[in-house]
């Protein structure tokens, strides 16, 4: 920062740089007057980000002001770009007589505000702590604005998983620490705050929050032997007490295991749109929009953790089922349910802004309202069968005495400030009652006052008025001046007009207004007190709001389910997918859909080849397989007319990939890379799905990777996997490994144009079709007949099937492969290649090398 010399500074501006040393990271908001002003570099970044006027002070030092009752929608502004705001107020009282005292008294960053303004609507609002060593990856997070803290430890692989599923506004790493695969995924829609490494130290984590929560040790929350965990979560608990004056909601932390849940790493979301549709949008086109009909806040948030970490233990799935299945019998509840839970607002945040301090008379009265609520909620859930609703309707606390304080205290609307009065009933205190009743006869007095001054000076305009410069005053006009009395002594001068006071006028302004001032400084106190009194009442308002959401949540999955026609799914624990005429779930919202079956069996039918021309239907239908997998172990029924559904403990996709041209790798890489996940980490009771393998090769490679990986799904890993191709030749492996079946997507021509059917059958399909649906996408005409002359050619000459080579099943094991050239004739036999007790991946190098020999590459 360039500043001009501390001497020729003003004492303002003198102060201004006391206090930017402070915080030189932050953009300081100087309150000056009724303005925040921002100066220097600060001003410039301001002005560019808010689109503010950019002016310059003494010395040209810059400058950029916002209005200071509108300041909030520039905060906002600033923390959804990523910056971190420093408040500065004027303090009451005179540092010296020309001088205001200023400080900071808040510093607000994205990840930890938990004013309503700041705070996105439904969603989580994130702030996120990552620590690695070595292999091993802790990542913590909390949502401030509702208490919840959580901390988990996994692989270093897993690290960008974790931090996409929790999506934080902002994330705390090491200052040592460097990822650029992280940097890139997390974009501009994260703020990365780097701090010192001491400030992840393990033992310092441990005893920082043992000290907060209170405990001997941090066995209780299932943290021993996390270290890299509690790392995490100690420095980000350690953030927050430095941005907050009080971290006391939040009262424990959980950790997060990924065995517990169904694992869906980002590229599975993202693969199948979970919550962000492929251009990287929320809202239409993803799951989460389809199955979010909650009517709180509350259970929006909870809604979509379910959906990112589905259930993976049969009772616990059985239970919201049962739940589900309940609401939707029940039509009546399940309508005066959801009506209710549409009034009952956001309790999570509305408590924890009681205990930090930060509510208003509004906040606490829609506390009282959502409490009373809930206990109509709790009435009516008085009749329920299934467990989850018994045990959330036991659970909801009404505490009707915190109730009926807030309802006896507080006026119905009460103004947005505390500190302007106006906030509580008469009769509430005695105190504020008599002072009140000055106030109120000092009114009277004064339009009394004037009166008898309009008789007595014969001035029909005379007015009295009140400005906080000069406080009460008598205002006449110009022509009128020299008939005031002599005892009024002028005060003012305007263009038309002279204002004057008096010594009776100057001794009401100091009753009057010191009756004012003390009637809301006493309102302000007993808010302050009454506000304490709720905030001991946090734990039974937070475990009413946890009961809510998820009684929010099943409701919202019963009433989708009635509205799209949804079954209930038999859950098993044998390796089994079945469904009767099922739907993708987020398609059938937009157009007419043509349902299908699936029977996937890891004892039998493991593995589905499934063939078809492009648009005819294939990805959508391994898609909406997994789709169905993950709603039924989520909770939800699912959009078919019969569904059987053997746990999944993880779901792979490896879908259409592009060019990370950014990171240096090109489409084939991304994709060899996501299929050495899948081969590497499925167990038998994953499910995968491959949309197309080895397209970004040459045919042989991609041919030879793409039966390799079949062969290794089959032999190895033994996961139900659904596999996509447009490689014909590949459902040859079908006779060969005997839980492999044929599908194909059925195509009509009529009239020389191809019509999709978009039914999947049993069988192999023959032709891809792919010069048709060139016509179909708008290719010229000249070149669709060309391709067909072209196509005719190579049929002529090869024994090639649309330019692709047929390579005939292998044999069983010792078996050999014999390879043709890609010049369209048979080559003698080189070489025999025996992978006998080799893997696939060895195979594959053995048939480079002979490829390289035969100058094929």
């Amino acid at each position: 920062m360039s500043h001009a010399k501390q001497s020729s500074l003003t004492p303002v501006m003198r102060q201004y740089r006391r206090i930017k040393q402070k915080h030189p990271d932050k953009i300081l908001f100087f309150r000056m007057g009724d303005f925040y002003e921002m100066f220097y570099e600060d001003a410039v970044e301001a002005s560019r980000v808010l689109g503010i006027a950019l002016t310059s002070r003494q010395a040209g030092v810059p400058m950029a002001g916002v209005p200071h009752h509108s300041a909030t929608t520039y905060i906002r502004r600033l923390l959804e770009a990523g910056y971190t705001v420093a408040i500065c107020e004027q303090l009451e009282g005179q540092a010296s007589r020309t001088l205001m005292q200023r400080d900071v008294v808040r510093v607000i960053t994205p990840g930890t505000v938990v004013e309503e303004e700041f705070l996105p609507g439904k969603a989580a609002n994130h702030i996120a702590a990552a620590y690695v060593a070595g292999d091993i990856c802790g990542v913590a997070w909390a949502d401030v604005s509702t208490g919840e803290f959580m901390t988990t430890q996994d692989a270093k692989e897993a690290l960008i998983d974790h931090i996409l599923r929790v999506a934080p506004v902002e994330l705390l790493l090491p200052e040592d620490y460097e990822d650029e695969a992280l940097s890139e995924v997390l974009g501009g829609g994260c703020a990365v705050r780097r701090l010192p490494p001491w400030r992840f130290d393990a033992q310092t984590a441990r005893n920082l929050l043992i000290q907060h929560f209170g405990v001997h040790d941090l066995s209780g929350f299932g943290l021993e032997g996390l270290d890299a965990a509690v790392a995490a979560a100690g420095a980000l608990l350690q953030f927050l007490s430095e941005t907050h004056r009080s971290v006391n909601h939040i009262k424990g932390i959980k950790v997060f295991r990924r065995d517990r849940c169904l694992v869906i790493d980002a590229t599975t979301a993202r693969a199948l749109e979970l919550v962000r549709t492929a251009t990287g949008q929320s809202g239409e086109g993803t799951l989460l929009h389809v199955l979010d009909k909650t009517r709180t806040p509350m259970g929006s948030r909870l809604l979509r953790q379910w959906l990112l970490a589905p259930l993976v233990e049969r009772a616990a799935i059985e239970a919201r089922l049962d739940a589900v299945e309940e609401l939707c019998e029940k039509q009546k509840l399940r309508t005066r349910l959801r009506e209710l839970l549409q009034r009952i607002g956001d309790l999570e945040r509305l408590i924890t802004r009681v205990v930090v301090g930060r509510a208003n008379a509004r906040d606490l009265v829609h506390i009282a309202s959502g409490l009373e609520v809930a206990a109509l909620i709790k009435a009516a859930l008085s009749d329920v069968e299934s467990p989850l609703l018994k045990g959330a309707a036991s659970s909801i606390e009404p505490a009707a005495e915190i109730c009926e304080k807030i309802r006896s205290a507080l006026v119905d609307s009460p103004p947005q400030t505390i500190k302007e009065g106006g906030l509580f009933r008469p009769h509430y205190n005695a105190e504020l009652d008599r002072l009140r009743e000055f106030a109120e006869s000092s009114d009277r007095w004064l339009a009394e006052y004037e009166r008898r001054l309009r008789r007595q000076t014969a001035i029909p305009n005379l007015k009295c008025g009140y400005n906080r410069l000069f406080g009460y005053y008598v205002e006449v006009p110009r022509s009128a001046a020299k008939r005031m009395p002599q005892e009024f002594r002028p005060v003012q001068t305007l263009k038309n007009a002279q204002r004057y006071t008096t010594a009776e006028l100057k001794k009401f302004e100091r009753e009057s207004l010191g009756a004012k001032e003390r009637a809301c400084e006493l309102e302000y106190e007993l808010f302050c007190r009454l506000r304490e009194e709720v905030a001991e009442y946090a734990p039974y308002v937070v475990r009413t709001a946890e009961s809510v959401a998820e009684l929010d949540c099943v409701a919202a999955l019963a009433e989708v389910a009635l509205q799209n026609n949804y079954t209930r799914p038999q859950i098993v624990d044998e390796p089994v997918l079945f469904a009767r005429a099922s739907r993708h779930p987020v398609l059938e919202q937009t157009c007419q859909f043509v349902p299908n079956d699936i029977d996937l069996d890891a004892n039998e039918r493991q593995i589905l080849l499934v063939t078809g021309p492009n648009m005819a239907g294939k990805s959508t239908y391994i898609r909406q397989v997994a789709l169905l997998v993950i709603m039924a172990q989520m909770g939800s029924f699912v959009p078919a007319e019969e569904a059987r559904v053997g746990i999944v403990d993880r779901v792979f996709t490896r879908v259409g990939a592009s060019d990370e041209l950014f990171r240096g790798r090109s489409t084939f890489l991304v994709e060899m890379a996501e299929t050495a996940n899948i081969l590497n980490n499925a167990t038998p009771k994953s499910l995968v799905i491959l949309d197309e393998i080895g397209r970004g090769t040459s045919t042989f490679d991609g041919m030879a990777i793409a039966w390799a990986v079949t062969e290794f799904l089959h032999e190895r890993v033994r996961a139900r996997t659904l596999f996509a191709t447009h490689y014909h030749e590949l459902t040859a492996i079908a006779h060969n490994l005997p839980r492999v079946r044929n599908l194909c997507v059925q195509v009509m021509e009529h009239q020389g144009k191809v019509v999709f059917l978009h039914k999947v059958v049993e069988g192999a399909a023959e032709r891809s079709y792919g010069i048709s649906v060139a016509e179909i996408a708008g290719v010229p005409r000249e070149v669709t007949e060309r391709a067909r002359e072209v196509l005719a050619q190579l049929e002529a000459q090869t024994e090639y099937s649309d330019g692709a080579p047929r390579i005939p099943p292998p044999r069983k094991r010792p078996r050999q492969i014999t390879l043709f050239d890609t010049e369209s004739r048979l080559v003698e036999a080189l070489r025999e290649i025996d992978i006998n007790n080799i893997t696939p991946v060895e195979a594959l190098l053995k048939l480079r090398q002979l490829r390289q020999l035969l100058g094929l590459d």
